[in-house]
């Protein structure tokens, strides 16, 4: 596999940002399975709960974050020769922007249903006010979990091909360590505690 040659730590937060986008397909993925296999419908909350999972972590590698955010991945992984994900990818992401992680009066509309109400011998009336969400499109769980391993095997292959590059001339052995995007160090030793950690198998 062919080194790529930049600036360590340009390459170091490339790096940091394939593997968490990496991360992000998986659990695309996992979640997608999980609504197939329990065949959850749209009025299901667990459904409603799962999409919004689905949109928004989807999203993360594409989305420019606040303070301290690593930036997009590359727009190359947002260009795709099979026009099926990339329609897949493209509802993903306008569900994500427009329904999920932000208001729009597009695809948001509150709703005031007003009941004529008698109070004290006087009228009146008593608001009930409601929300309902315009879909974007329907998502097709089987297309999200293939999109989610397509982009997956995409992230990793490009991580791989730069990992030899952040990796070079430093002295490694087995340990613990964490990805450093900011120091000298690629890698700086960090025991495991009891955080929640989540592997890549």
């Amino acid at each position: 596999m062919k080194k790529i040659r930049s600036d360590p730590r340009q390459l170091r937060k490339q790096l940091y940002k394939l593997i968490l986008a990496e991360f992000s397909m998986y659990r695309v993925r996992d979640f997608a399975r999980q609504l197939l296999e329990q065949n959850a419908q749209r009025p299901n909350l667990a459904y409603k709960a799962f999409i919004t999972a689905i949109c928004v972590e989807y999203g993360r590698p594409f989305a420019a974050g606040a303070k301290g955010s690593l930036g997009n991945v590359s727009s190359n992984f947002e260009k795709f020769t099979d026009s099926t994900l990339k329609d897949t990818h493209d509802i993903l992401r306008t569900a994500r922007n427009d329904l999920y992680a932000h208001y729009s009066t597009e695809h948001q509309r509150v709703l005031l249903e007003l009941v004529s109400k008698e109070r004290d011998g006087k009228s009146g009336f008593e608001a009930r006010v409601g929300r309902a969400d315009n879909h974007v499109a329907p998502i097709r769980l089987a297309l999200v979990k293939r999109l989610a391993i397509f982009q997956a095997e995409r992230f990793r292959a490009e991580g791989q091909k730069i990992c030899l590059s952040v990796l070079e001339g430093q002295a490694l052995s087995p340990g613990e360590y964490q990805l450093d995007t900011s120091g000298d160090m690629t890698l700086v030793p960090y025991p495991l505690s009891n955080e929640m950690i989540e592997w890549i198998d």
